[in-house]
Parts: structure tokens; C-alpha cells; sequence
């Protein structure tokens, strides 16, 4: 699958990079050392960069969800506001010990999730 040609080629890289836990290492290669986040969902409130965000998605996809995997849904750039969105779904079975987790439950899940992400 290949993203529209309009679409800033490290905001895919990233997109890639975090979602696959490849951690801040690879990901400080595609954005600012100080870029923020927000999410709304819980588990997330205490993150605020992307530097830690990218930290704990290298947790849950490595460790607590070994073997997880992503699919991208959707993309699209609006050049007008330099705005670039990923839709895409997760899913894993939490199987390992993480730090901060509780025990493994063994249970798979699935969400969809949406990246807007200001591109510079």
C-alpha cells in the first residue's frame, strides 16, 4: 500500500515507526525533539510528547503485546493547514509482563485510533 504522494514522507515514517514499537530512537528521526501529544484516552493522559508516547507504544507493542500488529486504514494531508491523519486499528493479546501493567490476562483487543499530526 502506498500513501498519496502529498503526504510528507517522515509523517509516515513516524506513523510506522511508533506503531510498530520501534521506540524513540527511531522515531526522534522523523519529528522535533520536543514534539507534544494529547490523546483523550486514559491510559495516555500522563504522556505529552512524542518522545514518551513512542517510549510506551515500544512497551505495548514489544513487551505487554508481544507479536501485536496495526493496520493504516486511511490517510490524508490538508496542505492548507499542513494536517496529516492516520486512521488506523491495533491489536494485540496482552501476554507479557510490562512494568506498571497488571499481570497478563491474556485477552486480545482490537481499536481504531486517528493520528492528526501537524507536519512543519
Amino acid at each position: 500500500w502506498t500513501p498519496p504522494s502529498n503526504v510528507p514522507a517522515d509523517a509516515v515514517h513516524l506513523f510506522h515507526a511508533c506503531e510498530s514499537g520501534k521506540g524513540w530512537q527511531e522515531c526522534m528521526h522523523y519529528c522535533t525533539h520536543d514534539a507534544v501529544f494529547s490523546a483523550q484516552a486514559e491510559p495516555l493522559q500522563d504522556i505529552h510528547t512524542v518522545h514518551a508516547y513512542a517510549e510506551w507504544m515500544q512497551g505495548i507493542a514489544v513487551v505487554a503485546m508481544p507479536g501485536s500488529s496495526y493496520e493504516l486504514n486511511s490517510i490524508a494531508f490538508d496542505a492548507q493547514t499542513s494536517t496529516a491523519v492516520f486512521v488506523g486499528t491495533f491489536r494485540g493479546t496482552h501476554t507479557g509482563h510490562l512494568h506498571g501493567f497488571p499481570d497478563p490476562t491474556h485477552k486480545s483487543m482490537e481499536t481504531q485510533y486517528v493520528y492528526s499530526m501537524h507536519v512543519n
